[in-house]
């Protein structure tokens, strides 16, 4: 099971992951091996997700509109201002930083959540709202705030749709197919992929950090106080609204995590003369998983003092 030891493995991962990269071979194959160990690591998830719940969460309607209001209002707004501030000098540099911070995770938000103790359910229900707005609104809030229109391509959704439902479809068939405790073993597989992930993502990618420090240090500080911002702000959301604690995990982490292959995908193909826009988009997600790793253990910390 995914535990509060979890931070920590993840942090020793990625270390290990940056050493191991710079052997061509390892991180040729730790390149290919992100996705299909990103998508069992979310079967393995999906298998401990209650989907009895969702339908009590699909009502819960005060989680849903702060979760909205702040990815698709606040965030954006937010995204342009920390842009404005730290890079107007550097357009090209500042839109792909706005393309990062305005689209949602929606692959890894859930696995943080399930580190964090959050409730996975009410994460799950979230993802396909997360998933469809961000489809419409990024090339809208692009026209908006940078004057540049580019549709998202057909093949570009298929393959994010795939890489969520295949192991969300092969999840809820196991559950159906085989008892709850022949199921429960498969958790302990959990830490091992969830490591292997995070080695392969930071293996895969040395490279790319390593030949891009300047660019690392532009982005650093607006893309945490991103973190820092939206961590206190769903936190005091949540004390507002008198969340419990799995869901003020799961508000928080929606609201903070990123990391989204739309953006990328947008940027390779439309933006394909600009490479820092792609870069930025590489290297914010490296910044991303050991600050919600971090993030992961502070909520377990407050959950253990209350």
């Amino acid at each position: 099971m995914l535990d509060r030891s979890s931070p920590i493995l993840i942090l020793i991962m990625m270390v290990l992951g940056l050493f191991l990269g710079q052997y061509e071979w390892l991180a040729d194959i730790t390149a290919v091996s992100v996705v299909p160990l990103l998508m069992l690591l979310l079967f393995l998830i999906f298998l401990d997700v209650p989907f009895r719940e969702i339908p009590a969460s699909v009502k819960n309607y005060k989680f849903n509109f702060l979760s909205l209001v702040v990815n698709f209002i606040w965030t954006p707004v937010l995204a342009y201002m920390l842009g404005y501030m730290f890079l107007s000098d550097q357009p090209v540099l500042w839109l792909g930083l706005f393309m990062l911070l305005v689209t949602p995770c929606t692959d890894w938000f859930i696995i943080f959540t399930k580190i964090s103790g959050g409730n996975t359910a009410l994460s799950t229900t979230i993802l396909p709202v997360n998933f469809i707005l961000q489809i419409i609104l990024l090339p809208v809030y692009i026209y908006i705030f940078f004057g540049v229109f580019e549709w998202v391509s057909p093949n570009i959704i298929f393959s994010m749709i795939l890489t969520l439902l295949i192991p969300l479809t092969l999840a809820m068939v196991m559950k159906l197919v085989f008892p709850a405790q022949h199921l429960s073993r498969l958790s302990s597989w959990n830490p091992a992929i969830l490591g292997l992930a995070v080695l392969s993502i930071f293996a895969s990618e040395r490279e790319v950090l390593f030949g891009n420090l300047n660019l690392l240090q532009m982005i650093l500080i607006p893309i945490m106080l991103f973190f820092v911002i939206n961590f206190f702000l769903g936190n005091f959301a949540a004390k507002m609204f008198k969340f419990n604690y799995p869901d003020t995990v799961s508000l928080i982490m929606t609201t903070m995590a990123r990391n989204s292959p739309l953006a990328l995908a947008i940027a390779v193909v439309v933006f394909d003369e600009m490479p820092v826009i792609t870069l930025a988009l590489i290297i914010g997600p490296l910044i991303e998983i050991p600050v919600l790793a971090i993030t992961g253990r502070v909520m377990q910390g407050k959950a253990g003092r209350t």
